[in-house]
């Protein structure tokens, strides 16, 4: 879709129970943010899978899935029925993000840069899992980060380098710390994400493995939309499994 200017509008997903998170992504962000929607975010511990599944929210091969990532899939799909509802595009935070100082900068000329009828725009990915992309067409590249799993510090100086940044379409990543949905890819995603399940994660070259996750299943959707991803990144997620609230 075409992509005005202006940065869309910001949805942060946060706990209730996790209000130390929201206000350190607040101090992140900056006094100059304007200003941005939390999105109660659905708390796993809360939820019943049995009863997920008499629903029809999820299939029997996402019993497994930890509680925490139930929760987690939830909010991303009450994240994006808000930008379908709303028809315009909307950028989607988890309240562990770590940004670029100048993210707002970089992202405006981006977004003009977007390719045209878009659908997500990944801003990030998890640097503790591969990452393929299209790198031309015709040419995938496929890759892995060392250390997997940098502390916060590192991270951030990294989302601090200075670099020009591009659009490759994506193929298989994980994270969702942070992106840019356009309505028509939100009821693209919504029309097929229900029921969840459990689906392999396929990377030439690489071992198939499953990932209980709803990031984990948007990889077997990915190459089916027009989906992007910056790089260098601009947010990434903390990804401290220490303090992880999808892990349980």
């Amino acid at each position: 879709m075409a992509t005005e200017a202006l940065t869309p509008d910001i949805a942060v997903i946060s706990l209730p129970r996790s209000v130390e998170r929201l206000m350190a992504l607040r101090q992140r962000l900056g006094a100059a943010d304007p200003g941005f929607t939390v999105i109660k975010g659905v708390d796993g511990l809360q939820l019943d899978p049995q009863d997920l599944r008499s629903r029809g929210l999820l299939e029997t091969s996402a019993l497994s899935w930890p509680r925490g990532q139930l929760g987690c899939a939830l909010s991303h799909l009450r994240c994006l029925l808000r930008c379908l509802r709303k028809n315009q595009p909307l950028m989607i935070l988890e309240d562990d993000a770590l940004l670029a100082p100048d993210w707002r900068t970089r992202l405006q000329p981006l977004l003009l840069e977007a390719p045209r009828d878009w659908d997500l725009l990944l801003l990030g990915w998890n640097l503790d899992s591969c990452l393929q992309l299209e790198w031309s067409e015709g040419i995938t590249l496929s890759a892995l980060c060392q250390p997997r799993l940098p502390p916060a510090a590192q991270l951030q100086a990294a989302l601090a380098s200075p670099g020009s940044h591009r659009w490759y379409r994506l193929h298989k990543a994980l994270g969702l710390a942070g992106y840019v949905v356009s309505p028509a890819g939100a009821a693209r995603i919504l029309s097929w994400a229900l029921p969840l399940r459990t689906l392999p994660i396929t990377v030439p070259e690489l071992p198939e493995r499953d990932c209980f996750s709803f990031d984990g299943q948007l990889n077997s959707l990915y190459p089916k939309l027009s989906t992007w991803v910056c790089v260098p990144p601009l947010v990434l997620g903390a990804n401290d499994k220490q303090a992880s609230l999808t892990a349980t």
